[in-house]
């Protein structure tokens, strides 16, 4: 790529990493506003049975607490802009909605089985509302390991990726540490299928030209 097409898409990153960031903001500057935008937007087991889908869209937009969260946002200012120079910026955001999909369902959907099963804490984790943006942006981490186009640059930062939620894993045992090992790993698979699917781009490090 050239400066200026690399340039733009790490702007249009930083970009569609403000939009969660300014949510918070809103939460800063008028905190009653917290409550019912959460209430709103977050996700649970049975709002999934009630068919508010848009919730799905909505939870990884808005954070499980008020205020700034700077974990956050350190993970949207490093991974959705590095996701918009590596994939392009359409990319960036089908990776984001897509990892935080493929593990906030899945996990939902595991608590519920534990809870018909008679474990009371998964039941009570199914139906509470959660929301973050952690998910997404760890999707994009696996998917920015992934793409590539040199196998020994992949292998290192899959490692990499992989070593960081093992520690996580052993170290603090959090619901989720597996929702963030979950969207890696969905952002892994992703990455790789748009690799191989997509031609070579000249000066591209990835391969991928959209």
């Amino acid at each position: 790529w050239g400066l200026r097409a690399t340039t733009g898409r790490f702007v249009a990153g930083l970009a569609l990493a403000a939009v969660p960031i300014a949510v918070m903001a809103v939460t800063v500057i008028r905190p009653a506003t917290y409550a019912p935008l959460f209430d709103a937007g977050s996700l649970a087991w049975d709002d999934l049975l009630q068919l508010q889908v848009w919730r799905i869209a909505t939870s990884p937009l808005i954070q499980p607490r008020s205020g700034f969260l700077p974990s956050n946002i350190e993970l949207l200012l490093l991974f959705v802009p590095l996701a918009a120079v590596v994939v392009g910026p359409v990319r960036a955001v089908i990776g984001f909605f897509v990892g935080d999909w493929l593990s906030s369902l899945p996990t939902l959907v595991v608590l519920r089985l534990l809870g018909a099963a008679g474990d009371d804490w998964a039941l009570g984790q199914a139906r509470a509302p959660d929301a973050g943006s952690s998910s997404g942006a760890f999707g994009l981490a696996g998917i920015v390991a992934a793409t590539p186009r040199h196998r020994s640059v992949r292998l290192a930062l899959v490692l990499i990726v992989a070593a960081f939620h093992c520690y996580r894993l052993a170290r603090f045992h959090f619901l989720f540490d597996a929702q963030h090992a979950a969207a890696s790993t969905a952002g892994v698979l992703v990455g790789r299928r748009w690799r191989r699917s997509s031609a070579p781009f000249a000066g591209s490090p990835s391969g991928l030209e959209r």
